[in-house]
């Protein structure tokens, strides 16, 4: 679903459109991939011929209603700048212990010096005679 599109095609009717941003990997993109949340009234059998609209969530013979609290507490977790900040989730903290496997350092033990971004991780590790840091994907390290 082209999520921009179908909004466009609410624009200059009564229907309010939400769709909660969130920030991954550099760059801003719906929290939800093919989610619009739509403020509805009684006349909604429209939105079924909106271009991209696959489905609409439904509790029987209507759309499923979603509770007032839940949109409250959404739109609270947004930043000033408007993007949903989801909290993330490291699999190492700074000194922990880690083996490294895959690659050319395959087998070998380091520390873990922190994140570079969000899946990528600073090891340190004892070559050529001393310390060096060294950049590893996260799914590369596995703890020791």
């Amino acid at each position: 679903m082209n999520i921009a599109r179908f909004s466009q095609q609410l624009l200059g009717t009564p229907y309010q459109t939400y769709i909660p941003m969130c920030h991954t990997d550099g760059k801003v993109e719906p929290l939800f991939k093919s989610m619009v949340f739509v403020a509805m009234h009684d006349a909604w059998y429209f939105m079924r011929n909106c271009w991209g609209v696959v489905c609409i969530i439904m509790h029987g013979e209507s759309p499923a209603p979603m509770p007032e609290r839940e949109m409250i507490r959404m739109k609270r977790m947004e930043s000033r700048s408007g993007l949903i900040e989801l909290p993330v989730h490291r699999l190492f903290n700074i000194e922990d212990k880690v083996t490294i496997g895959t690659g050319a350092f395959e087998g070998r033990d380091g520390i873990c010096a922190g994140y570079e971004s969000d899946k990528r991780v600073r090891v340190l590790i004892e070559f050529l005679g001393g310390s060096r840091e060294v950049l590893f994907n996260e799914t590369s390290l596995r703890s020791c």
